[in-house]
């Protein structure tokens, strides 16, 4: 084996290591634990969704109507949890568009292995609307998985990954809240 064959079978083994440990890696980060259990009698609303990509960013922004049918989107992932009930709303998400870069179908088609996927992370907050107060939030990222996709599905996995963490999270809060009460 050749000198130059040695450093291209690093290099391939070293893409395929790098691949395999992004693609194994949870799709969010936890900033806000929930610390207490949520007020049931109140319901929650998906406030602003926006961009706040820095105005050097040289990527394309997402469409408007993207991030509209995003907050959509959440809403239904958190109305399936069935943990609120429909009064006025004491709990708002909201979220910042912190990275985007839009999927190119083709090259992922052609190329594979995250050439030409697309990427967003956004920062979602669920916040207490009587006190202020962060009671639940994380850095969440949605890619696409195949050329097939659209972009929507980054937003699709956003949502229900959000979903399911809140659901642990107030599980994991109720139990705390039984031991020590």
């Amino acid at each position: 084996m050749s000198k130059a064959d040695a450093k291209l079978t690093v290099l391939i083994i070293a893409v395929i290591f790098i691949v395999v440990i992004t693609g194994c890696s949870k799709p969010y980060i936890i900033t806000n634990k929930l610390t207490e259990p949520l007020v049931y009698e109140n319901a929650f609303m998906i406030g602003a969704i926006t961009d706040e990509l820095p105005s050097d960013f040289e990527g394309t922004r997402p469409p408007r109507e993207l991030l509209d049918n995003f907050k959509s989107i959440l809403y239904d992932e958190l109305v399936d949890l069935d943990l609120f009930s429909y009064r006025s709303p004491r709990y708002e998400v909201t979220g910042i568009i912190l990275d985007y870069k839009k999927n190119n179908e083709f090259l992922y088609f052609l190329f594979g292995g995250g050439v030409g996927a697309g990427k967003v992370v956004v920062a979602l907050r669920m916040t207490d609307t009587e006190t202020g107060v962060v009671v639940f939030g994380g850095n969440f990222t949605g890619m696409v998985r195949d050329w097939a996709e659209d972009g929507q599905m980054m937003f699709k996995r956003i949502a229900n990954d959000f979903a399911e963490q809140l659901e642990k999270a107030v599980q994991k809060a109720e139990l705390e809240s039984l031991q020590t009460g």
